[in-house]
């Protein structure tokens, strides 16, 4: 079975890839309210084009984010899901849903793909 989030870093530190394989736990992502307050950046866009999804930078942020994120349908999946605002919890319930995994990995994938985008910078805590 192929692993469910492939995030793949082109023209970022090798960091990235450590950072992924220990993703922090989603306690990380919630106020004391227990509110949500991971983001996507509204600077960063998903395009789709055959074979490849691509997270770009926009606007002024092209000049200061030096290359693109290129994730595999999965990884594209939860970034869609976290842009619209769904937590990380809802996301990882979405993969259930869409893939035939257990809640238990989807949660991992979540929190890696999670961890990847706020270490490269396309989201927030």
């Amino acid at each position: 079975m192929v692993a469910i989030n492939q995030l793949c870093l082109q023209g970022f530190p090798e960091s990235l890839q450590a950072l992924s394989k220990n993703p922090p736990d989603f306690g990380l992502y919630y106020n004391v309210k227990g509110a949500n307050i991971m983001k996507i950046k509204e600077e960063f866009i998903l395009r789709k084009v055959p074979g490849m999804n691509l997270v770009m930078p926009t606007g002024k942020n092209v000049k200061e984010f030096n290359g693109s994120l290129m994730l595999n349908d999965t990884g594209a999946f939860i970034f869609e899901k976290l842009q619209k605002g769904s937590t990380p919890e809802q996301t990882a319930e979405a993969l259930t849903r869409e893939y035939d995994v257990t809640i238990d990995t989807a949660s991992a994938d979540v929190q890696k793909t999670v961890a990847s985008l706020i270490e490269a910078g396309v989201a927030e805590v």
